[in-house]
C-alpha cells in the first residue's frame, strides 16, 4: 500500500498580551485552516510569569510558546496529513528577528539561541515544514489572550501571590522548551507571502 503524502498546510496564529499592573503574560496559539482565522481547528491559551521584561522579550516569549505548541502537537498534525505550518503574526519586528532580516543582530541572536536545541534531527526537533507569513495587518490571535481562556491562569495567580512583588523575573525559557523552525516548506507557498525560517 502506498503511503499518502503529508502535504496539507495549516496556519498557526500567535500573539500575547501583558495586562497592565500584572506580573504575567497571556499567550495564545490558534491553529486554523485559513489565513483569516475563520476555520479554527484548535487553540491554546497559557499564562506565564513575565515580571518586568520588555515588549521585545515578551514577543520572543510568545514565539517560543508557538514553537512549543507545534512541538507538542506535531504528531497529531502529521497523523492528519498536515505537513506544513505557516506561522502568522502582526509583529513586524519579531518577523525580522525570526527571518534574520533586521538591523538588531542582538535580538536575532537571542531568537536563534533560544531555539538552537530543537533543530530538525535533534531529539525534540520539529519535523514538519514550517514557515512564517509576512507580518499581517490584523492580529487574529490577540482576542484570545484573556484570563478566562487561559488553561493555567488560576494556578499561576496563586503562585504569583506567594512571590515577592519586588523581585524581577527572568524569562523562563529553559532550553527544553525551545524549538527552532528549520524545516523547509513546500514550493508553492513562498509566493503567498511566506518565508522559510
Amino acid at each position: 500500500m502506498k503511503e499518502s503524502k503529508i502535504n496539507e498546510v495549516a496556519y498557526l496564529h500567535f500573539s500575547f498580551r501583558k495586562p497592565a499592573n500584572t506580573d504575567y503574560i497571556i499567550m495564545a496559539c490558534v491553529l486554523t485552516g485559513d489565513l483569516e482565522c475563520k476555520r479554527i481547528v484548535t487553540k491554546e491559551v497559557v499564562t506565564e510569569k513575565a515580571g518586568n521584561i520588555n515588549q521585545h522579550d515578551l514577543a520572543i516569549k510568545s514565539y517560543i510558546n508557538a514553537l512549543r505548541f507545534l512541538y507538542k502537537h506535531q504528531k497529531v498534525l502529521k497523523d492528519n496529513n498536515v505537513g506544513n505550518i505557516l506561522l502568522v503574526t502582526k509583529n513586524s519586528s519579531l518577523y525580522k528577528w525570526i527571518t534574520e532580516t533586521s538591523n538588531n543582530k542582538a535580538q536575532e541572536k537571542a531568537v536563534s539561541s533560544l531555539s538552537r536545541h530543537y533543530k530538525y534531527g535533534n531529539k525534540k526537533g520539529i519535523y514538519l515544514g514550517v514557515g512564517i507569513m509576512k507580518p499581517q495587518l490584523k492580529d487574529y490571535a490577540k482576542k484570545y489572550c484573556v484570563e478566562k481562556l487561559s488553561c493555567n491562569h488560576d494556578q499561576l495567580e496563586e503562585e504569583l501571590k506567594n512571590y515577592s512583588k519586588n523581585k524581577v523575573y527572568a524569562m523562563d525559557l529553559h532550553p527544553s522548551n525551545m524549538i527552532p523552525i528549520t524545516s523547509i516548506i513546500n514550493s508553492g507557498v513562498e509566493s503567498s507571502g511566506a518565508t522559510e525560517v
